[in-house]
């Protein structure tokens, strides 16, 4: 499980860090995607995989449905390790994301999400309103 939030760089050829302990879990590999937050998101591959089952199960007649897999599979990277627990990211991912030489490292349960440190303020002011957590989370059956 991914949990807590963590600051990183990105060096200049675009090469980020992530914590050991989360690395540790995606020793089967993994792939990093655009979020759905002005985001990026890591799944490890097992995730990534049932993700992409459901969506080649669902009905390719839809134009939703084509649009999600073109938004979101024509982003997608296989992420590759190096020596010192760096990968890539692309440029065209850091450019949606707003990553420029800093980024938020944030364990999210079966997820791990890179975020702009802008966004990531600005995402947490949000959620930090009084009447947001009142709109969005009544609803929700959080009950344990």
């Amino acid at each position: 499980m991914f949990l807590n939030h963590y600051d990183h760089s990105i060096d200049e050829k675009g090469r980020i860090t992530i914590p050991a302990k989360y690395r540790d879990q995606l020793q089967g590999g993994a792939f990093l995607t655009k979020g759905f937050d002005q985001n990026l998101t890591i799944y490890p591959s097992a995730r990534f995989q049932a993700f992409l089952d459901r969506l080649n199960h669902m009905n390719s007649m839809d134009p939703a449905i084509r649009q999600l897999k073109r938004w979101f599979l024509a982003n997608a990277a296989e992420i590759e390790f190096d020596r010192a627990g760096r990968f890539i990211i692309p440029q065209n991912l850091r450019d949606e994301a707003g990553l420029n030489g800093a980024a938020v490292v944030v364990g999210i349960g079966e997820e791990i999400e890179i975020w702009s440190p802008s966004n990531w303020k600005a995402q947490n002011d949000m959620v930090s309103e009084p009447d947001f957590k009142e709109k969005q989370f009544a609803s929700l059956d959080l009950s344990i």
